[in-house]
């Protein structure tokens, strides 16, 4: 088959999916692409969101009786269908099916949103609600009001002032009626990990564990390592030859010459930020630029909707512990870039599983053909332990496990899949703005 030929069948896939109906119709069609491999315990957890599925859809259209909505609105009348929180470990297709679950929701009141982005509102809304007596339950009014659906992909918690807050807000976005569906890659009771006043999030994990169906995927199998014909943009180890094969690949995609867009930097709320080179939609920097300054994730989610391609030179392999900081920003700058569907070209001096280390870890690099996508279940196993014995140990441990995540992101983020999505803000006006504007 053709390039063309592909491209339309592909366009045709995925008007199927959108056109589904119901999760598992949705999955189905999903299953037709070529690359899909059978995954009964995916399919087992797209069954629990078929029923929940359906429950919502009842109950939408009981609420659509003058009266019960009246019922429901003061308390009475029929509650809404419970919520769901699926777990398990990075790469079992969690997203996927969140998507199939999301995609076919008839409910015009919904919202799926990163859990990052949403506390971040939350934190937001806590300086406008301020001098208010109650100010979270004001706040799940608002909610409650725009969503009847919240669905949190990749729910977990490292930031003390989350967890003191968390366990209220879900308690009061419950009782207003709003249906929580989540995924995560850990259970309830191993979320926040040995975190800072963990005692204070007690009462949120006692929430999902009661008011939500708790499932957990099974299998072991990390669907993002299936990887074909992958893509070289993540070469390592760092060598004399690495920056060169950076600058053809820059000038590859840019289709110019690279002297002629050299130096320079872009300007992100205020903030001047060094680049080795930029041109329209494609930017590159090197890695202490974007990760040992004060960046976040707003100044990261900047940079993704002004740039559909983003190089990063010399990321090094980082101390769990002693560079705690730059590891968080680095994730932060991953995920985003990730839910903005942004190509990533980057050097490293390790491989994505191999970018963290505690104290217990070899720092030394491993060396491996740039291209090469190297199957990752042993490292990910370990990280699965380290994760394990954060609970009630070291804190560079909780922060080396929760990287794993941002390993597999990483993987999937070489491969042709990930760089056949459309970037997330392609109609975007700024995409197309001069490089000399900022």
């Amino acid at each position: 088959m053709d390039a063309d030929n592909l491209n339309l069948a592909a366009a045709l896939r995925q008007d199927d999916e959108n056109n589904a109906s119901s999760p598992l119709e949705w999955y189905w069609h999903f299953s037709q692409r070529p690359d899909f491999q059978t995954d009964t315990a995916q399919l087992a957890i797209v069954q629990q969101l078929e029923r929940l599925h359906g429950e919502l859809e009842q109950y939408r259209q009981y609420r659509q009786g003058r009266f019960n909505r009246l019922l429901t609105n003061f308390g009475s009348g029929r509650a809404p269908p419970r919520g769901m929180y699926v777990w398990g470990t990075v790469g079992r297709g969690k997203s996927l099916m969140m998507d199939a679950f999301y995609s076919v929701s008839v409910l015009r009141r919904k919202r799926r949103v990163h859990f990052h982005q949403f506390m971040r509102e939350i934190h937001a809304a806590l300086q406008t609600h301020a001098g208010t007596q109650d100010p979270l339950a004001a706040i799940a009014d608002d909610i409650a009001t725009a969503q009847r659906l919240l669905c949190f992909d990749e729910f977990h918690v490292s930031d003390i002032a989350d967890a003191m807050i968390l366990g209220k807000l879900l308690e009061y976005l419950i009782d207003r009626g709003v249906v929580l569906v989540m995924t995560s890659n850990y259970k309830p009771d191993d979320l926040y990990p040995n975190g800072l006043q963990r005692a204070r999030f007690l009462p949120a994990i006692e929430t999902l564990k009661t008011q939500l169906d708790v499932i957990q995927i099974g299998g072991r199998e990390d669907h993002r390592q299936r990887v074909l014909e992958s893509i070289p943009v993540y070469y390592t180890p760092i060598t004399a030859e690495t920056q060169s094969q950076l600058a053809h690949t820059f000038a590859a995609i840019s289709r110019t010459p690279l002297n002629q867009h050299l130096g320079g930097g872009i300007t992100v709320a205020g903030r001047s930020i060094a680049t080795i080179a930029r041109t329209k939609g494609v930017i590159w920097f090197e890695f202490d630029a974007l990760c040992a300054g004060m960046l976040g994730q707003n100044d990261y989610l900047e940079i993704s909707k002004r740039h559909h391609t983003v190089l990063i030179s010399n990321i090094p392999q980082l101390h769990a512990r002693e560079r705690s900081d730059v590891v968080r920003r680095f994730t932060w700058l991953v995920d985003v870039f990730y839910d903005q569907n942004v190509k990533l070209v980057c050097s490293a001096q390790a491989s994505p599983e191999q970018l963290v280390v505690t104290d217990n870890a070899s720092k030394k690099p491993v060396n491996r053909a740039s291209s090469s996508i190297e199957n990752a279940s042993d490292v990910a196993g370990n990280v699965a332990g380290a994760a394990t014995n954060a609970a009630g140990g070291d804190a560079n441990l909780m922060v080396s496990a929760e990287f794993a995540r941002t390993a597999s992101r990483l993987r999937e983020m070489q491969s042709k899949q990930y760089f056949a999505r459309p970037h997330a803000s392609y109609e975007s006006p700024n995409l197309l703005e001069s490089a000399d504007a900022s």
